[in-house]
């Protein structure tokens, strides 16, 4: 499994680094400008991501912003929505007051585009258990 993370916190990162190597190769993002270009690398190489796990509230380019530019670039190489990478959203934001310092809006609109989410700080059995639901790891 190859993975992206697209995380600005470094201790998050670094704990999500540690928790998908055993499964693959993992590169890392530190905000949604680098997180397009990655992808579009991949693609261009033929060797695409199989996972992004994408932060909702970062500086430069947001989580929403980045996943909009992240299915555009596929759409752009031909890749169809049932062959598209599979993208986990992780947030802070856990409860409903959380989520209206932000818009609900963003957040319904992530979920129609993203295929889970985890709550920081991203706990393993939690994470296996999606990669699992996902069909990204026996």
């Amino acid at each position: 499994m190859k993975t992206l993370i697209v995380e600005d916190e470094f201790v998050s990162r670094v704990a999500l680094q540690e928790m998908l190597v055993p499964y693959g190769g993992v590169h890392v993002a530190m905000n949604g400008v680098e997180a397009i270009e990655a992808v579009r690398l991949a693609l261009d190489a033929g060797a695409p991501y199989d996972l992004v796990c994408l932060d909702l509230l970062m500086p430069i380019l947001g989580g929403g912003e980045a996943l909009s530019g992240i299915r555009n670039v596929e759409k752009s190489h031909g890749i169809s929505p049932e062959a598209a990478v599979k993208v986990v959203v992780t947030t802070a934001l856990q409860s409903d007051e959380d989520a209206g310092r932000v818009g609900r809006t963003l957040l319904a609109e992530m979920n129609h585009r993203c295929d889970g989410h985890l709550a920081k700080p991203v706990k393993k059995a939690a994470l296996v258990k999606l990669l699992r639901s996902l069909g990204l790891v026996a």
